[in-house]
């Protein structure tokens, strides 16, 4: 939107977009097994974990990429509620994962390590350093100013002189791109990123020349 003043010249709004495919993906998994006892089932749970825990790092995953996410135990009553209570046991991990080539093969070992307690939560995607994207989407959006501010001042009559100023009003993203899975451990699985974008919106400020 453009504002015109008699003498302080034109505010114009631009916005720009980039694109790229992500670099990193975080893999949410997790392990449940249920039992009689609340012991058991924890103890079951943190057998599978730590199975998957190993595999991880022996795909060359750094610790500080593992971080523990869910705990939790809860009474399962059956589907009518008029079951053998059993207790359920679910301990949760998060990794990320920097090299997506190998991302899939590293989720179906993990889960395949785990046996029966294996879960996969979800996978979210996101850049390393968005910083450079940032930098092409605001450059994006200066030249969209700049060429909505040049096509006013034409049907004015006017010239743009210098800026006066410059508001980054709105930067959104990188958007994630999630997907939910269960699927087999023995199931081939292929992880696509895709592409990832931010946008930003900034508002121009020219002086007439």
């Amino acid at each position: 939107m453009a504002q015109l003043g008699d003498f302080t010249g034109i505010t114009v709004n631009g916005s720009g977009r980039a694109a790229a495919p992500p670099d990193v993906v975080r893999i949410d998994l997790a392990a449940e097994a249920s039992a009689d006892g609340v012991q058991t089932a924890l103890a079951d749970a943190t057998e599978g974990l730590a199975r998957m825990r190993e595999t991880l790092v022996g795909a060359g995953l750094e610790r500080g990429d593992l971080r523990s996410t869910e705990t939790s135990v809860r009474v399962d009553f059956g589907p009518r509620g008029d079951g053998p209570q059993r207790y359920v046991a679910r301990l949760g991990l998060s990794a990320t994962v920097r090299d997506l080539n190998s991302a899939g093969s590293i989720v179906q070992d993990a889960l395949g390590s785990a046996g029966e307690t294996a879960r996969l939560s979800g996978l979210s995607f996101a850049h390393s350093d968005p910083s450079g994207l940032l930098v092409t989407a605001r450059e994006a959006a200066f030249a969209d100013a700049r060429a909505k501010a040049e096509r006013y001042a034409d049907l004015a009559g006017k010239t743009l002189g210098e800026v006066a100023a410059v508001d980054e009003s709105g930067v959104a993203g990188p958007f994630p791109i999630a997907q939910q899975a269960a699927v087999s451990p023995m199931a081939d699985f292929a992880v696509d990123g895709g592409n990832q974008e931010v946008s930003v919106t900034v508002t121009v400020r020219w002086t007439w020349a």
